[in-house]
């Protein structure tokens, strides 16, 4: 499988007669490769986009877009204990 010029995996058939796979399964299983590889190499993107967005990239620290999910989680949690919350 390839993306972006790049191996990203192999999808290995194999049979036990010979000519088992006609141009037209070949043909769709390339596709399914293209399709499979191009998902992998976007998620590794994504997750390297995320990792970039959520640090500073002169100093490496922690930028506030990391602590925007944590905010969210913690704000969710006095509605489900029903505990009082103050916000300064």
């Amino acid at each position: 499988m390839l993306a972006l010029g790049k191996i990203v995996g192999v999808i290995h058939l194999e049979s036990t007669s010979l000519n088992a796979f006609d141009p037209e399964s070949v043909r769709v299983v390339t596709r399914v490769a293209e399709n499979v590889g191009l998902a992998m190499a976007n998620a590794r993107l994504m997750k390297t986009m995320e990792g970039q967005a959520m640090s500073d990239p002169l100093t490496g620290l922690r930028n506030t877009r990391s602590f925007d999910p944590t905010s969210s989680r913690s704000s969710k949690r006095p509605a489900v204990t029903s505990s009082p919350r103050a916000w300064s």
